[in-house]
């Protein structure tokens, strides 16, 4: 890969960057408010961080992060639509979610490769 392209890659990827980062955010702050915990705040958010910065676990991060706005989205489509619909839009609304994710997660790898 050239040095242009590897750029325009690059440059891509960190617009995507940040959304990992605010959800593994969002994520450690309902956990440590579910428990009512500050320390299972701190720990969530710390594996977070650690998983995304692990070039092999950062593709499983976004696997199972994916999941929790395709099971919201597809309980109020079986809500309004009905279970089938629910299946086939919450489908394609996962691999929505899955590239979204997994091209932010791009940018972590980025960054370990140039270590």
């Amino acid at each position: 890969m050239g040095v242009r392209s590897g750029n325009t890659k690059s440059d891509f990827n960190e617009s995507f960057g940040g959304i990992v980062e605010m959800e593994n955010f969002f994520l450690s702050v309902a956990a440590g408010i579910y428990f009512g915990s500050w320390w299972v705040f701190g720990l969530t958010f710390v594996i977070g961080c650690l998983m995304l910065a692990e070039k092999h676990l950062a593709p499983i991060y976004c696997l199972v992060v994916s999941i929790i706005p395709t099971a919201i989205i597809g309980g109020l489509l079986w809500l309004v639509l009905g279970w089938d619909a629910a299946i086939v839009i919450g489908f394609f609304i996962y691999l929505f979610f899955y590239f979204v994710h997994l091209t932010s997660c791009q940018v972590f790898q980025d960054i370990t490769d140039e270590i």
